[in-house]
């Protein structure tokens, strides 16, 4: 009796399975089935519908090509992390380096930031809050925003960095160029710096 049962559940569930797969040759021999349902091929899910045989094994290589072609790609998140970064603040006409010293920063899954420098005393500054974007290949985008002080602790206005930056191939360095710009606690511009950056992935 348990047998038979067996026998009949196996028999419905090679229809169940018949009926949700039609599977059908066509002329140039390809097996072509038909999947109503979700499936995966290497952890990625195709749209279902009509699929040939090679169709699948192609699909399954175009997925995979793809996924090792964007691993491969510079780009997108790959600035995340902290990083050892060296400031010089920079002459805006000419260029010429002014002064060095060195900062952290740290690039977050999301599109934030934070920012630490030892170029200004802690107390007379808060650490920088900011943003980063991806803007194609290598190039990246970041900006970050303080609070300053003078020296009794009172607020005196903020300072916005904006930076764009380029990766190395490695994805262990990167250099960037850009402007720092000072503004009183009534938000007017007092002045704009220039400054360059090289940085080392933090590890």
């Amino acid at each position: 009796m348990k047998r038979q049962a067996l026998t009949i559940l196996t028999t419905l569930s090679l229809l169940v399975m018949q009926a949700a797969v039609s599977v059908y040759a066509e002329s140039d021999n390809r097996l072509e089935a038909n999947i109503p349902f979700q499936f995966s091929v290497r952890n990625k899910v195709p749209p279902n519908g009509e699929y040939a045989v090679g169709q699948i094994a192609a699909t399954s290589l175009d997925l995979a090509s793809a996924q090792e072609e964007s691993k491969g790609q510079d780009g997108g998140g790959r600035l995340e992390g902290t990083w050892d970064v060296q400031v010089t603040i920079r002459n805006c006409q000419t260029g010429a380096a002014i002064r060095t010293f060195p900062s952290i920063g740290t690039f977050m899954s999301g599109g934030t930031a934070l920012d630490s420098t030892s170029g200004i005393p802690q107390a007379l500054k808060t650490p920088g809050q900011g943003v980063w974007s991806h803007i194609s290949g290598n190039s990246y985008r970041f900006k970050f925003k303080s609070f300053s002080f003078d020296a009794s602790g009172n607020p005196t206005g903020w300072t916005i960095i904006s930076h764009e930056a380029n990766l190395n191939s490695r994805a262990d360095e990167y250099e960037s160029a850009g402007t720092a710009e000072v503004y009183n606690l009534n938000g007017n511009l007092l002045f704009t710096g220039c400054s360059t950056t090289t940085a080392a992935r933090f590890e």
